[in-house]
């Protein structure tokens, strides 16, 4: 009884240490500059997804090609700020728990993705 309340407490601080990524609503995106050096947009749909209606300065990088979606994300700075999206939040969640896995820290979730965007009828690219 005493070694299983001893690891539940040595294990306890450990768990606090991960961090769960940031949802944002659109509007709270929509302040970010997206423009700057240290913010990205990363749209993790599929190509074609990405091809048919995309938001401005997005990055594409589909989170469901598993070994391109590694390599490429290997290549960006994850001391960066990530805004992620996709069609409805269930890949970007799935995008950020892989690049967590891969040391980047700075990760925000957009909810409701590029449903919501659209609903909301804000401008993309075509």
């Amino acid at each position: 009884m005493k070694n299983s309340i001893l690891i539940i407490l040595v294990f306890i601080p450990l768990l606090s240490c991960t961090q769960d990524p940031k949802d944002i609503t659109i509007e709270q995106f929509r302040e970010v500059n997206i423009d700057s050096k240290k913010n990205f947009l990363l749209d993790v749909r599929t190509v074609n997804e990405y091809n048919f209606s995309r938001i401005k300065n997005s990055i594409n990088i589909d989170v469901l090609d598993e070994e391109s979606f590694k390599n490429q994300i290997k290549k960006l700075d994850p001391s960066l700020n990530y805004y992620v999206i996709c069609r409805s939040g269930n890949r970007s969640m799935k995008a950020i728990r892989k690049m967590e896995a891969l040391g980047f820290k700075n990760l925000y979730n957009i909810t409701g993705g590029m449903l919501e965007w659209e609903k909301q009828q804000l401008p993309v690219e075509k």
